[in-house]
């Protein structure tokens, strides 16, 4: 996430408003374009993200894991258990 959040911060607002028409023209479900826009927007309703807006967590450690906080970047990328996920579906 910090990648993308990074890589949209070198653009101009109009290149970064490209970006998400982009994301919107892509022939894809819905629920997947929704998945993207909020992951690359960082409104991922994650542990951290809930803790963080007062929602009762009892903990903010990722589930998959357990090695650290379960925010959008972890939970889509650093997370070991992700990347076994993804690696399974660029195969």
């Amino acid at each position: 996430m910090k990648s993308a959040c990074d890589c949209l911060g070198n653009y101009d607002t109009w290149q970064v408003n490209g970006i998400f028409y982009q994301l919107w023209h892509v022939k894809a479900f819905p629920n997947v374009l929704t998945t993207a826009w909020r992951i690359l927007l960082d409104k991922m309703p994650t542990r951290s993200c809930l803790s963080k807006r007062g929602e009762l967590v009892t903990h903010t450690g990722c589930e998959m894991c357990k090695a650290t906080e379960e925010t959008t970047q972890h939970l889509f990328f650093d997370c070991v258990v992700a990347q076994r996920v993804w690696s399974l579906c660029f195969k």
